[in-house]
């Protein structure tokens, strides 16, 4: 009952880790991203608990341990070399995944995009968030985007084109023709909207 529940709880932690870091970089290349150093390191202090917390409750093997204290130190002193934490932030996200497992990331990340898209999107054309009409360079001239409340057309397109990868790694097993069509439509629409070929790759 014990190792069960502390089985459950760990997942938890590792659900809510994943969370936290995909909120980090939610409102990226929008207006509703704010930079702020004392709240990002807040931010990386609280990421490093849930870490801890999730490593103790997993119960590792002494050899399983000493590997993932090496390979973190390797990593926290990545942070002072490059004064960043990203491959610190990548090595907590390879370990939450192993535990919730890969297609159910992909399904959290693909519904939690499409989530925060719908917000972004509703917010720039009701006009609390820009909506302007970018100019978008093409190899034999220019044209015209929308970037619904992203900085670039081409962010935009970016981000619909994470949406719908991560919706194909998660239904990798079980796609169906109608699946790619309705895909396929959302594709052409987005692409008419951004007028960016990254959604046609």
């Amino acid at each position: 009952m014990l190792t069960i529940l502390a089985i459950k709880r760990s997942e938890l932690y590792a659900l809510i880790l994943f969370l936290v870091m995909l909120t980090e970089t939610a409102f990226g290349n929008t207006p509703l991203q704010r930079y702020n150093l004392v709240v990002n390191r807040i931010i990386l202090f609280i990421e490093i608990i849930f870490f801890a917390v999730f490593l103790v409750m997993e119960r590792y093997s002494q050899k399983r341990v000493a590997l993932i204290t090496s390979l973190s130190l390797v990593f926290v002193s990545s942070y002072f070399i490059l004064g960043s934490a990203i491959l610190f932030k990548m090595f907590m996200v390879a370990m939450v995944v192993s535990k919730i497992d890969t297609t159910r990331a992909f399904k959290i990340m693909f519904k939690y995009k499409v989530f925060i898209l719908l917000i972004i999107i509703s917010m720039s054309i009701i006009g609390i968030i820009p909506n302007t009409l970018v100019q978008v360079a093409k190899g034999v001239g220019t044209t015209f985007g929308y970037g619904l409340g992203y900085s670039h057309p081409n962010r935009l397109a970016s981000s619909i084109c994470c949406a719908i990868l991560c919706y194909f790694a998660w239904k990798k097993n079980s796609l169906r023709i109608g699946n790619i069509i309705i895909v396929g439509l959302v594709t052409i629409v987005f692409f008419y909207i951004t007028k960016c070929r990254t959604l046609l790759y």
